[in-house]
């Protein structure tokens, strides 16, 4: 891998990003990836870092405010993360703080709105897609 990846799940608040991330976090035991540091909040909020074929990915549920966004990204980036999964609102101080904070590519993933999809559907859809990204990087 030549260069390093945030992989963002942009949405607005209550749209099912932290309970996407933690789908995520399933997802990848299921496929083989050790979770090898991290810490799980109270409530829904966690980071953690997994390792699989050498590749360290992090991933942060944490995202709608800059100062702990901040925080986790430097935890992660310090662990040596090449790929860094976390949630961002639509516009504001977190988008600039993925633009500038770390050099990083940033490629955002629209949060899927529940409509056509249940909630629970349209959360697994992008958790995979989230995942299927993660093993084309590494």
């Amino acid at each position: 891998m030549l260069s390093k990846f945030i992989l963002a799940l942009r949405g607005p608040g209550n749209t099912g990003k932290s309970t996407t991330i933690h789908l995520l976090y399933k997802l990848m035991n299921l496929a083989g990836f050790n979770d090898t540091a991290g810490d799980f909040g109270k409530f829904k909020d966690f980071w953690c870092v997994f390792e699989k074929g050498g590749s360290k990915i992090g991933i942060t549920s944490l995202g709608d405010s800059y100062s702990v966004l901040s925080h986790k990204l430097d935890i992660l980036n310090q662990a040596g993360c090449e790929v860094i999964v976390c949630a961002c609102r639509t516009s504001g101080q977190t988008i600039e703080l993925l633009e500038e904070k770390l050099a990083f590519k940033v490629e955002y993933f629209e949060k899927t709105r529940a409509g056509a999809l249940s909630e629970t559907e349209a959360n697994k859809n992008d958790a995979s897609a989230l995942l299927n990204r993660i093993k084309q990087l590494i």
